[in-house]
């Protein structure tokens, strides 16, 4: 059965895809390779012996924030603006959730129960940003802005569309989310990737270092790799007024 109207949406949605992937091939690499050296430190993690429940859950969590990092890169390259930030805003918030849960029993239960209206108060009171640690008060402002354009502000992709073709002599406008638009949002998803990672990786790598030891070093090794070509990247936005992540520095 021909399904016209949802096969040309999904065939816009890869060609999207493919011109990015085209046109960003730098961008496109670095995507690639900052989520398979994460992808891998996390199946360092999962394949060690003898995992407490308390790491169990918390790899599962770990891989959650993980794909929601790479829906939104999806998302953005899509023009899903609002969509994207959401999906970050929900990687912040969990991973600010695995760091508080650590190897702590009963904060695994009062975060497995977070449901419960009578577990809901203490679980707003005791799962917060630790904003006295760098990476955290660095996520939880990333929270806050994903919040306030992403989450709750709901005008990231309608206030980016832009006149891109006229039809019928000027009589119909057809309206685009402008390229740069993509690539601010793609600021906050580069900024976003390592902290929201080497929090995640925090308690793990602490209490199995040893074993851990060769891929946190390819982990930390690709982080050093990546800043200069982020610092590039936010010139090139900065030089266009476009850098909307200044105040997360």
């Amino acid at each position: 059965m021909d399904t016209p109207k949802l096969d040309n949406f999904l065939n816009r949605k890869i060609t999207d895809l493919r011109d990015f992937r085209q046109n960003q091939e730098q961008l496109w690499h670095v995507a690639d390779g900052v989520y398979l050296v994460c992808e891998g430190l996390i199946r360092s993690a999962v394949v060690l012996p003898e995992l407490t429940i308390q790491e169990t859950h918390r790899a599962m969590m770990w891989w959650t924030v993980l794909d929601y990092q790479m829906e939104s890169f999806f998302l953005c390259i899509n023009r899903q603006l609002d969509l994207a930030v959401a999906s970050l805003r929900m990687a912040a918030e969990l991973t600010r959730d695995v760091a508080r849960i650590g190897n702590d029993e009963a904060k695994m239960a009062i975060w497995l129960n977070r449901s419960d209206p009578a577990m809901q108060k203490k679980y707003r009171r005791e799962f917060r940003f630790e904003d006295s640690d760098e990476l955290e008060k660095y996520i939880h402002r990333l929270y806050d802005l994903a919040s306030r354009f992403g989450v709750h502000g709901h005008t990231q992709r309608s206030a980016a569309l832009e006149p891109v073709k006229f039809l019928e002599n000027g009589k119909y406008v057809v309206l685009e989310v402008a390229d740069m638009e993509v690539f601010k949002t793609l600021e906050i998803w580069l900024a976003a990737f390592y902290p929201l990672q080497a929090v995640c990786s925090r308690c793990f790598v602490s209490d199995r270092k040893s074993q851990l030891a060769e891929p946190y070093r390819h982990f930390q090794n690709t982080w050093d790799a990546f800043n200069p070509f982020f610092d590039d990247y936010r010139t090139i936005l900065r030089k266009q007024n476009a850098d909307v992540i200044g105040t997360l520095h």
